[in-house]
């Protein structure tokens, strides 16, 4: 794998200026077309031509749907420009796709969450781990619909989102009969019934950490200390709390971190620091996997 400062500076070289092209082009088309609104109310207000805004409320409409397209055409030449490279150059056996997904019926597989009305994924990554464990991982966003009628009867109809960020499910190369989970402290579910919460010997994992699992000394080999030692440093390095569920010989994980591979328009869009935090997901991903298949393999022996 390359160290990330190696990715960096070569994403900067081979793609910064046609980056700021890019960029110079979509900001001078929005820049336009928001003037063109401005304009068109000064008239409207100047000239006091009330009934002409109907037709700025239907051009406005317009605008907006122009410039979402543009955003989306955009975001879309960033992502094959620079996360395409990006993904490439951390491992060579990851292939980067950003407008396919993860299928509901894989996340759900995990459990992590309960009901939920609403699913979308994008910018999958596929391919596979050093342990030649096979990997998929994307942008995932789940939301529950929720319905509000007023006093007058009008209904509302809104959405919650229950988890945004990256997903990721790992098949790893060794398989146990072991089921546990970690969840962010105190606010672990039932995910698994019949299992109970397990006491570990670090206090400041568990200040973080909740584990629950039906095989208490097979959790513990798995869960050693220096795997635990690796979760704290990562959530205080990276302010992210991973979230882990191990189901036999499927690892998933999921990092609630919203938009992970989108633009952003108002900052450099070769953010170092924006990289950094997805480089580090991505990399402890596969560090953690590869520890659980060594750890599963030296107890099974």
């Amino acid at each position: 794998m390359n160290s990330f400062n190696e990715i960096y500076q070569e994403l900067v070289k081979d793609t910064g200026d046609q980056l700021k092209e890019l960029k110079r082009k979509n900001t001078g088309r929005n820049i336009l077309l928001i003037g063109i609104i401005i304009a068109f109310a000064i008239i409207i207000l100047v000239t006091k031509m009330t009934f002409l805004w109907i037709f700025f409320a239907l051009f406005l409409i317009v605008i907006i749907i122009l410039l979402s397209k543009a955003y989306t055409e955009y975001a879309l030449k960033y992502k094959q420009l620079v996360i395409k490279r990006f993904i490439k150059g951390y491992s060579d056996k990851l292939e980067y796709f950003p407008e396919r997904g993860i299928s509901s019926s894989t996340y759900n597989e995990s459990r992590f969450d309960g009901y939920y009305d609403r699913y979308h994924s994008e910018d999958l990554i596929e391919g596979e781990l050093l342990e030649n464990c096979k990997i998929i991982m994307s942008e995932v966003h789940t939301e529950r619909q929720e319905t509000t009628t007023d006093s007058n009867g009008h209904t509302t109809t809104t959405y919650t989102t229950i988890f945004h960020g990256l997903f990721a499910r790992i098949e790893l190369n060794q398989f146990s009969n072991v089921m546990f989970q970690i969840r962010k402290n105190s606010i672990i579910g039932d995910i698994f019934k019949g299992k109970t919460k397990l006491d570990m010997d670090s206090g400041e994992f568990e200040k973080i950490f909740d584990v629950k699992t039906d095989d208490k000394i097979s959790t513990l080999r798995i869960l050693t200390s220096d795997v635990m030692q690796s979760l704290i440093d990562f959530k205080a390095q990276n302010k992210i709390t991973p979230e882990i569920i191990l189901n036999n010989n499927i690892l998933y994980i999921r990092y609630s971190v919203g938009n992970v591979f989108e633009p952003n328009l108002v900052k450099n869009d070769m953010d170092y620091d924006k990289l950094k935090n997805t480089y580090d997901m991505i990399n402890f991903t596969f560090d953690l996997a590869q520890n659980f298949v060594k750890n599963i393999r030296e107890f099974e022996k």
